[in-house]
């Protein structure tokens, strides 16, 4: 799993690392195989502190993990998939969709 980032986030996050917006590209990320996305080349991400398990740019993180784990996304059905994919990472993400799930059976006695 790892963030997508937008032409803002390169520019904002490159500046702060004092560096160009295509250095920053060339040296950290590459075009998604399935939609051409720039993403992270490794994982876990590069700006993850592996003693701390803090972002080491958190000030100017990416929007996508600023909005991470997506729940205000608009519309929201077109982020299930997200939300899907981020069951297995996030426990966040699993206690609201065992939530919603909990709910929707209560209320059209689906159980």
């Amino acid at each position: 799993m790892t963030p997508t980032f937008t032409k803002q986030d390169i520019l904002r996050i490159s500046t702060h690392l004092k560096m160009s917006p295509e250095s920053f590209k060339e040296k950290w990320l590459m075009k998604s195989s399935d939609n051409n996305d720039l993403v992270n080349k490794t994982q876990p991400c590069q700006f993850l502190d592996l003693k701390s398990n803090k972002c080491s740019i958190y000030e100017v993180r990416p929007f996508d993990c600023a909005a991470f784990p997506h729940f205000k996304r608009k519309p929201f059905a077109d982020f299930n998939h997200i939300h899907e994919q981020n069951i297995d990472y996030c426990p966040a993400t699993f206690r609201f969709v065992t939530h919603m799930k909990e709910m929707i059976e209560k209320d059209y006695h689906w159980t």
